[in-house]
C-alpha cells in the first residue's frame, strides 16, 4: 500500500512524488453511518433480544458476552441494567421452548454479569429479581445437561453450562458478594424451596471433572453454613426437605463424581470438608436423639415415645453409608496433594467414629495400610489426620 501511494498518489500528482494531504477511507457503501459505541450497541442489542427469533437470540447473547469481556462494554451493561429484564427470556423458556444454545449463553452472560463488582455487591437482589433462582436451576436439569452433551463435540457444552450457572449462584456468598443481609436470607430460601443441592448434586455426573469445582465450592459454601442445606444433601427421600419429587440427595453416583480423583485438588479438599462436616452432623443427631430417647424412658412423667423422639428428616447415617464413600477414597489417599490425603484420611476416621457399620466397607477397600501409611508421614498435619483415622479403624476393628 505505501508503495501504491509513492507511485500513484492521489490528485493525479507526478509519479514518486508522496502526497501528505489525509486519504478518505475507502467505502464501497455510501452513506454507512458511523460505528456505535459499547454503551449504543449494547442498547441497541438488549432492546433487540425482545423481538428476535430464536436464531438470532443466541447470537445477539453471544455478542453481548463478547462485550462484557472488556471493561468498556461491561461498564455499558451495567448501565443499561434497568433493561437487563430482556436477559430473561432465554432462560424463562428452559422447559424446552428455548434453544440449548441459547440457554448456555444467556447462562454465561448472566455469570460474566454478575462477576462485575458492582453488580456482585448487589447479585442476591438482582437474581431475585429477575427470578433467575429456579430459572438457572431449570437449565441444569440432567436431561437438559445430557442433550447438550450428546449435542457437542465432547460434551464440552454441557460442563460449560453448569459452570457458568454455579458461578452465577455462587456471586453472592463469594468475596465481595451481597451487601444487603435480608436480600441474601432471601435468596438462601428461595434457592433451597428449588431444591438447589440436589439438583446440583445430580448435575455433577453429566459434566466432566475439571468442571465441577465452582459446583462443589458451592455446595461446600451452603452445607458447611446452613443446616437446612445439610438436611437436603442427606436427605433419604423420606423427609420432603428436598423439593417434594421423593428422590435422595447425596447417591453414590453424586459421591463418585464429588470425589472423582480426576478433579482438581481443590474441588477435592472442599468435597471432603463437605463430607466430614456431613459425618459430624449426622454423629451430633444421633447423640441428641439417643438423649432424647433416654430422657422419654426415664424421665419422670414421661409420657412420649422413644420413637417419637428421633428427628423427622431419615437416617443420615445409612444415608451415609449407601453413598459408598469408602470405595471413592482408595485413590484419594495416594493422591500427590498432601491436602487431599490429609483430609481423606479425616474423613476415614470421621466415619469410623460415626459408626462400626463403616469398618467393613472401610476394610473391604483396602483402606487401613493407607492411612497407617500417612500416619508415618513427614509432614506433621497429615501425621496427625492419618493417626486419627488409623485409631478409629483399629478401635472399630477391637469391637468386632
Amino acid at each position: 500500500l505505501e508503495h501504491a501511494a509513492q507511485t500513484s498518489p492521489p490528485g493525479g500528482g507526478a509519479s514518486g512524488e508522496r502526497s501528505t494531504s489525509p486519504r478518505e477511507p475507502s467505502n464501497p457503501r455510501s452513506g454507512s453511518r458511523p460505528r456505535d459505541t459499547p454503551q449504543e450497541e449494547v442498547g441497541r442489542l438488549l432492546d433487540s433480544l425482545r423481538t428476535a427469533g430464536s436464531a438470532a437470540e443466541a447470537r445477539v447473547l453471544r455478542r453481548l458476552l463478547s462485550l462484557a469481556a472488556s471493561i468498556d462494554g461491561a461498564t455499558a451493561l451495567w448501565s443499561h441494567r434497568e433493561r437487563w429484564g430482556a436477559l430473561e427470556a432465554p432462560l424463562s423458556g428452559v422447559d424446552g421452548a428455548a434453544p440449548d444454545v441459547a440457554v448456555l449463553a444467556a447462562a454465561q452472560l448472566w455469570a460474566a454479569l454478575l462477576r462485575w463488582p458492582e453488580a456482585r455487591r448487589c447479585s442476591a437482589s438482582l437474581l431475585l429479581r429477575h427470578r433467575l433462582d429456579a430459572s438457572l436451576l431449570a437449565a441444569i436439569e440432567p436431561s437438559r445437561l445430557r442433550k447438550l452433551s450428546s449435542a457437542s463435540r465432547g460434551g464440552a457444552s454441557s460442563g460449560r453450562l453448569l459452570r457458568a450457572v454455579s458461578i452465577a449462584v455462587y456471586a453472592p456468598f463469594g468475596e465481595g458478594g451481597e451487601e444487603e443481609e435480608e436480600a441474601l436470607v432471601a435468596l438462601q430460601q428461595a434457592l433451597h424451596e428449588a431444591g438447589l443441592v440436589k439438583t446440583l448434586l445430580r448435575a455433577l455426573a453429566e459434566a466432566s471433572p475439571h468442571d465441577r469445582e465452582v459446583s462443589v465450592s458451592l455446595l461446600a459454601r451452603l452445607v458447611l453454613g446452613s443446616r437446612h442445606f445439610l438436611r437436603q444433601l442427606l436427605c433419604d427421600g423420606q423427609c420432603g426437605d428436598q423439593g417434594g419429587d421423593g428422590r435422595c440427595g447425596l447417591t453414590a453416583a453424586a459421591a463418585a463424581a464429588c470425589l472423582d480423583p480426576r478433579c482438581s485438588a481443590a474441588s477435592l479438599v472442599n468435597a471432603l470438608l463437605l463430607l466430614c462436616h456431613a459425618a459430624r452432623a449426622a454423629g451430633s443427631r444421633r447423640d441428641v436423639a439417643g438423649a432424647a430417647a433416654a430422657a422419654c424412658l426415664t424421665g419422670p412423667g414421661a409420657t412420649t415415645s422413644a420413637a417419637s423422639a428421633s428427628p423427622p428428616d431419615g437416617d443420615w447415617t445409612g444415608m451415609l453409608l449407601r453413598a459408598r464413600l469408602p470405595q471413592c477414597l482408595t485413590p484419594l489417599l495416594r493422591h500427590d496433594e498432601l491436602a487431599v490425603r490429609s483430609k481423606a484420611c479425616t474423613l476415614v476416621g470421621t466415619l469410623c467414629r460415626l459408626s462400626s457399620a463403616f469398618y467393613e466397607p472401610v476394610r473391604a477397600a483396602g483402606l487401613p495400610p493407607l492411612v497407617a501409611a500417612c500416619g508415618t508421614h513427614e509432614v506433621s498435619s497429615l501425621r496427625r489426620a492419618g493417626s486419627f483415622a488409623l485409631a478409629e479403624v483399629a478401635r472399630l476393628e477391637r469391637l468386632t
